[in-house]
């Protein structure tokens, strides 16, 4: 296992626009608390911005065991990303099947980016 993480973290390089599903189940939390739930679907403005963050960002990617508090989480059935200012951590089946492997990148802004686009976007569905 060691020479997979090492081969791994040498790559450092993702490129999640494969591995996204078409619409993701969308949560807010406040305070370890779900404060709001939708339905956010490939063209909506949350998930535009997400996407745009993921492609803008597909380096410097790490592998990951910790768990982390929520605080906006989009999860499907294949792929969990978890938006926070400081970092995004994302879970997924490597080419679709297999265990979920979380891999982390330490980039600003994610949370407040996609949040805003959310909320000015208007296109939000409610569960």
């Amino acid at each position: 296992m060691s020479i997979f993480i090492a081969i791994w973290e040498a790559a450092c390089s993702e490129d999640f626009s494969e591995e996204m599903p078409r619409s993701f189940d969308y949560y807010r939390y406040e305070n370890g608390q779900i404060v709001e739930k939708a339905v956010v679907r490939e063209g909506d403005p949350g998930y535009n911005a997400l996407r745009r963050l993921l492609n803008s960002h597909r380096a410097g990617w790490n592998i990951d065991l910790n768990t982390y508090a929520p605080e906006l989480s989009f999860q499907s059935k294949g792929m969990i990303i978890d938006c926070r200012d400081d970092m995004v951590i994302v879970n997924f089946r490597k080419n679709g099947n297999g265990s979920m492997v979380e891999l982390t990148n330490r980039f600003s802004g994610c949370r407040t980016k996609v949040l805003d686009a959310i909320n000015h976007g208007e296109q939000r569905r409610s569960r």
